[in-house]
């Protein structure tokens, strides 16, 4: 998150001289719309309210960046210009014209530089404290916001609904999913169908083009809803019963869908007839998800293909009805696919899938292949390879049967290649990562779990060969271990280059990784905004090391935005004496943290917004509250398996920190009646079992 201070010199720099000039006498930058005259050779007087030191006064010249102002949990409070005199110098917020405003706060969120699969709640948040401001920023930041999560379905939540809505009227993105474990029993399958019918009835005003309901257990069908023209996105993953009868009103209701998702239902959903349907009905059809439906047929899915004119993305994974032929056969049918995925059922024995791969030699526009747990020839990757296709990303996941020269062939041929994951290709040594690093200039993303004879040399080679990845996972590999360079690479790897670029870097399972390592990454990636050090056990005495090189991270890289140090037994941060600012989400879930490393951690990172402490035996209730009291602005926090945390200390947290919106409680903790009618529980999603941990792309 940037500093709020930044915001505003976005102000000062750009908005506000937007239609700037030049005064050809003396030279000074003249804006018609707010400052006559901006000298900048004067300064500005910054005001600025903070919960750390409370009120503070910065000077600042013009020219220089406001970011000088090292603090994350603040609000501007006034602007003002040491050029006028004092009785006129107070430039109000109303001087400056809304669409400057909201040219300003559109850059806030611009600037936050995140990637597009991030949590959107993460960049919502960033408004909250301008809506803080004022009426008139509460008003902006309410038109600016395009999404919205809602977590729980509890009976409350449709009393919330109507009035958030109404104040965010330019939605374009509304988030309802939930965990289907949290929605077995029959009062919240009740709140769910009444939450969804509410969002399906009223929601029509909305400018919605994403609505995901994934989850959930019946859609709301039952009654007449009107059509929701703009929306194009529809996930319904992981949902309960999915009757022909309501799968019949989808095409009248969401005319425009380019995108559906029924991947993993909960109980056997979709079926050939409604697939047939939705297939006529829905013309604008482009991408399509139908992963672990065993209802659906070969003719099903060839009359999908056929009447489908626009489909080109398809992800079929887990087929167990359908047949590589019956696939083959839907493939032809539509020749401009660009990207296919598939896999069979792992429960079942595998067909022949020659058919299926010969048929896609007749994709002249593949640009997408992900294959999981198949068998992939040499021979299918070089007539691949000799088709020309313009391949962007390549998945095999899991598979087999292929080898390092059909590997070789493909990616010698395919040179575009920007997402690739050869996960569990054991054949892979350093020599090959050498020698394929050569295909991939282009690769942003690349995934190597599993590759058990790769050693730091291919993790250096890629990272200084590869000038545009910024995704790299080598977990369950050797990295740790020198592997056998010569000598001239040893000294090469000591005085490598950096790359800015590498952004999220997967180093889990790895047990003979070091601190020098882990150091030596760190300065080759200074730029990293994620590091998973998940599930590496070592020895007592390399377990300190570690935890030297982990601070050493974090202060090579100031990017750091996620840290995962899950399943270390003695993790000390004793050594870290700078503040960590931008660090945001951090999983200690299954350490030996105790009470002090936490409150070490908590007073640097005064930015943390999610802390999951999930089964931290060493962990205590005073170390909680001290931890809480240091996170000014934490959202998120998992106790689950805390047998040292007292079931007290929930309610204690919801009062001390009205930042929290989601709290996996400790097993014997329960609502009392009195706190389910609070209003500020009322906003705080409970929760009593583990959230799955967010794993790297695969």
């Amino acid at each position: 998150m940037l500093l709020v201070t930044e915001y505003f010199e976005l102000l000062v720099m750009d908005a506000c001289c937007g239609d700037a000039g030049i005064d050809s006498e003396s030279g000074n930058q003249t804006c018609p719309k707010c400052i006559t005259t901006k000298d900048k050779s004067k300064s500005i007087t910054i005001y600025v309210a903070c919960e750390c030191d409370r009120y503070r006064t910065t000077k600042l010249p013009l020219s220089l960046p406001c970011s000088a102002v090292q603090c994350r949990d603040l609000s501007i409070i006034a602007i003002r210009s040491s050029s006028i005199p004092e009785e006129k110098e107070t430039m109000s917020r109303r001087d400056i014209p809304e669409d400057c405003w909201e040219a300003v706060l559109r850059r806030v969120v611009v600037s936050e530089d995140k990637d597009e699969d991030e949590d959107e709640d993460e960049v919502n948040v960033v408004f909250e404290p301008l809506s803080l401001v004022s009426k008139q920023f509460l008003s902006l930041t309410n038109r600016l916001r395009s999404s919205l999560p809602i977590r729980t379905t509890s009976t409350d939540t449709k009393i919330i609904l109507p009035p958030l809505l109404s104040r965010f009227p330019n939605l374009t993105s509304l988030d309802l999913s939930i965990h289907h474990s949290r929605s077995s029993s029959a009062l919240r399958r009740r709140d769910s169908h009444a939450l969804l019918s509410y969002i399906f009835h009223h929601c029509s005003a909305l400018p919605l083009i994403y609505l995901n309901i994934s989850g959930h257990q019946k859609l709301p069908f039952d009654q007449p809803i009107p059509k929701m023209q703009t929306l194009k996105s529809l996930i319904c993953s992981h949902f309960g019963p999915l009757p022909d009868s309501d799968l019949a009103h989808i095409p009248r209701c969401f005319p425009m869908l380019q995108e559906l998702d029924f991947s993993n239902p909960t109980v056997p959903g979709l079926s050939a007839d409604a697939l047939c349907s939705l297939a006529l009905g829905l013309p604008m059809l482009n991408k399509v998800d139908l992963s672990c439906n065993p209802c659906i047929t070969d003719s099903s899915l060839i009359y999908l293909f056929k009447h489908c004119h626009l489909l080109q993305h398809v992800t079929i994974l887990g087929f167990s009805s359908l047949t590589p032929l019956g696939i083959a056969s839907a493939i032809f049918e539509r020749p401009r696919l660009t990207s296919l995925s598939f896999s069979p059922c792992p429960l079942k024995q595998q067909p022949p899938l020659l058919p299926l791969l010969h048929s896609m030699l007749s994709l002249k526009s593949l640009a997408c292949i992900h294959f999981s747990h198949v068998s992939v020839p040499d021979q299918f990757l070089s007539s691949i390879a000799d088709q020309g296709l313009p391949l962007t990303k390549l998945s095999l996941a899991a598979c087999y049967s292929y080898t390092y020269d059909g590997i070789f062939c493909l990616l010698s041929k395919c040179q575009l290649i920007q997402h690739l994951n050869l996960t569990g290709a054991r054949f892979l040594q350093d020599n090959h990562v050498t020698q394929l690093s050569m295909f991939l200039t282009h690769l942003v993303f690349i995934n190597l779990t599993f590759c058990k004879q790769l050693t730091n040399l291919s993790f250096v080679t890629l990272a200084t060969k590869c000038p545009s990845l910024t995704h790299i996972n080598m977990g369950f590999t050797s990295i740790g271990e020198e592997g056998n360079e010569k000598k001239e690479d040893r000294c090469s790897m000591d005085c490598v280059a950096k790359n800015s670029q590498v952004k999220s870097l997967y180093l889990g399972s790895n047990p003979m990784l070091t601190d020098q390592t882990i150091k030596m990454f760190a300065s080759i990636c200074p730029n990293l905004e994620l590091l998973d050090l998940n599930n590496i056990h070592l020895r007592t005495a390399c377990s300190r090391d570690l935890s030297k090189g982990v601070v050493e991270v974090l202060k090579t890289c100031p990017k750091m935005r996620h840290l995962i140090l899950a399943h270390h037994s003695d993790l000390k941060l004793f050594g870290m004496n700078f503040q960590v600012p931008r660090l945001e989400v951090l999983d200690l879930s299954g350490s030996g943290i105790d009470d002090s490393s936490l409150l070490i951690i908590a007073r640097r990172s005064c930015g943390l917004l999610r802390l999951n402490l999930t089964n931290c035996s060493n962990i205590t209730t005073k170390g909680v509250r001290r931890a809480i009291k240091k996170c000014r602005i934490l959202r998120e926090i998992n106790l689950l398996s805390c047998h040292n945390v007292a079931a007290g200390v929930i309610a204690w947290m919801v009062y001390a920190r009205p930042s929290l919106r989601r709290i996996v409680a400790p097993r014997h903790f329960r609502l009392s009646e009195i706190q389910k009618e609070d209003e500020r529980f009322k906003i705080v999603e409970f929760l009593y079992m583990s959230l799955p941990r967010q794993q790297p792309p695969w």
